[in-house]
């Protein structure tokens, strides 16, 4: 494993392209039962960026397709894969609007703390053509580590609930952005959510 251009964690044999946030001692707050809840699940909230941003340019100089002023606000995107994204309305699996993402694009959340030895679930409605795959990004004290693939499955044309879970069973593990990829022309996504299943036993 090395750090890339990005600050992003790859190892091409294990498909690791997690963003190098880190995540120090003193910005750690461990979660009680009640986790924080993911924010604009389904996309219905948008936030137009200047295309002067400097994460914008970072996104545009490595090959995202998007538009600045239809920004799903609250998400990011992993410059490292970079793929296309749009916010679409008429489409969606509820409310007025849901996203669209393409190539071989990671839609990542910044999601922070996690329990030691708690249970997780992500989860998704999509469909579309291609391939979604539902990860994690982990990271120590030291920024990200590693990248957990829970789950790929091949799209179909009807909307479709997408699942998996997670233990954390890693004492070297302190927080976790979950992220969504999709490896096709077109992945439309609604209805995100990580949420704690198990709050778990402390880890001696």
């Amino acid at each position: 494993m090395f750090f890339g251009k990005h600050g992003c964690a790859t190892s091409i044999a294990l498909g690791v392209f997690c963003l190098g946030v880190s995540y120090g001692r003193s910005d750690i707050l461990f979660l009680d039962k009640t986790s924080p809840p993911i924010q604009n699940r389904s996309f219905e909230k948008v936030e137009a960026r200047s295309a002067e941003d400097a994460e914008i340019q970072s996104l545009l100089k490595a090959g995202w397709k998007l538009d600045p002023a239809n920004y799903p606000w609250h998400w990011r995107l992993n410059p490292a894969v970079p793929g296309s994204i749009e916010v679409v309305k008429g489409t969606a699996h509820t409310g007025e609007r849901c996203v669209k993402l393409g190539g071989d694009g990671h839609l990542y959340y910044i999601f922070g703390a996690v329990k030691k030895n708690a249970r997780y679930r992500a989860s998704v409605w999509a469909r579309g053509k291609g391939t979604l795959t539902l990860a994690l990004y982990l990271y120590g004290e030291k920024g990200c580590f590693g990248q957990e693939n829970l789950l790929t499955a091949t799209l179909t044309d009807e909307w479709k609930q997408y699942s998996a879970e997670y233990t954390v069973a890693d004492p070297k593990l302190q927080a976790i952005n979950p992220a969504v990829t999709a490896m096709g022309p077109e992945c439309y996504l609604d209805d995100y959510d990580f949420v704690m299943t198990d709050k778990g036993e402390p880890i001696q």
